[in-house]
C-alpha cells in the first residue's frame, strides 16, 4: 500500500488543478490532478538541486 502525504493547498490552485484535468479529460486522457501534482514537485526539486 502506499503512503499518502497530505498537505494544504489555495483553493485558486485547487480549482486551477480541477480546471486543467477536466480540460486533459475532455480531450481523452487521464486528466490525473495527482500526477499534475507529482510532475510540479519533480520539477521543482530538479530546479534545487542545480
Amino acid at each position: 500500500m502506499k503512503q499518502r502525504h497530505p498537505f494544504d493547498i489555495y483553493r485558486d490552485q485547487y480549482d486551477s488543478l480541477a480546471e486543467l484535468a477536466l480540460e486533459e479529460r475532455k480531450q481523452g486522457g487521464a486528466g490525473s490532478m495527482s500526477a499534475f501534482v507529482r510532475e510540479a514537485i519533480d520539477t521543482f526539486l530538479a530546479e534545487r538541486q542545480k
